[in-house]
């Protein structure tokens, strides 16, 4: 099926991601090492499991183009905040990650 293809790919990915070095700068504002690939790693995980749970709201017709949506932006904010190499940038996009968890708490 195409969502396990989707989460095989999301876990290749994660996987990927782990440095060779411990300190690996991709740019001035990108900056990943061990620690931050973890945590990318586990978010990466958790948004897959996710995806295995959708089941249940996908049989319910709750809306699931609207979950699907918000998982993927507050993944993609996740990210962004744990690879940040500014503390402020870090503080803004972990704050900004509220809106879509509240979003999927409420719906």
């Amino acid at each position: 099926k195409l969502e396990y293809f989707i989460i095989y790919l999301i876990i290749a990915l994660s996987l990927a991601l782990i440095p060779q070095e411990t300190n690996n700068f991709i740019s001035n504002y990108i900056y990943i090492d061990l620690l931050s690939s973890a945590i990318i790693t586990l978010t990466f995980l958790i948004t897959a499991l996710i995806f295995i749970a959708r089941q249940k709201i996908v049989s319910s017709n709750q809306q699931p183009k609207i979950f699907s949506i918000t998982v993927y932006t507050l993944t993609f904010i996740l990210v962004e905040a744990y690879s940040t190499s500014n503390l402020f940038n870090f503080y803004i996009l972990f704050e900004a990650s509220l809106i879509p968890t509240l979003i999927l708490v409420l719906s």
